[in-house]
């Protein structure tokens, strides 16, 4: 750069310099524009996937909530050796009722598409262990496409950072200006 400076005329000089000043002007609209393309990109894009996708891994939590919920009550069923039982069931909306159950060696569980099949007790446990561990692996995948968008974000926002620190940067390949 410097021996390229001492053959120049003041004239050349001049208008090397202006060439330089507006390409650097140029380079530098074109970096914010980019920053603000990788913005929006992360924002409008990433996050809501990111978002979108942790609803649905909260979802089948709550699932397997539920049939740990199942699991335990039929465990206490077992223990209690009881015949009958009585309780409260949630109708809707935290609304209970109570309710008798008449022969506590049988239990109906929800096997999706709104079917309900009835199972021994014991038979219920296989059933309920084979749809936890479907869930738990819904969830797992869910979990690894939160954290490949959590890496890209996390990529991006580390190009985004290097792209406006180019913006700082003073001349144009070392020259100064």
């Amino acid at each position: 750069c410097a021996k390229i400076m001492d053959t120049l005329t003041d004239e050349e000089y001049d208008k090397l310099e202006r060439i330089l000043k507006q390409r650097a002007i140029e380079l530098k609209k074109e970096r914010e524009e980019k920053a603000r393309n990788f913005e929006a990109f992360i924002n409008e894009k990433l996050k809501v996937d990111l978002k979108k996708i942790l609803v649905e891994r909260d979802k089948i939590y709550q699932q397997i909530s539920a049939y740990l919920e199942v699991r335990n009550t039929i465990m206490t069923l077992k223990a209690s050796d009881r015949k009958s039982e009585e309780t409260l069931i949630n109708l809707s909306n935290e609304f209970f009722a109570q309710a008798t159950i008449p022969d506590t060696s049988r239990i109906c569980i929800d096997v999706g598409l709104g079917f309900l099949v009835e199972y021994t007790l014991d038979e219920a446990l296989v059933v309920l262990s084979m749809i936890e561990d479907d869930l738990n692996a819904k969830a797992n995948k869910y979990t690894e496409k939160a954290s490949g968008i959590r890496a890209r974000i996390k990529i991006m926002l580390h190009g985004l950072n290097e792209l406006l620190q180019l913006n700082d940067a003073k001349g144009l390949d070392g020259c100064d200006f």
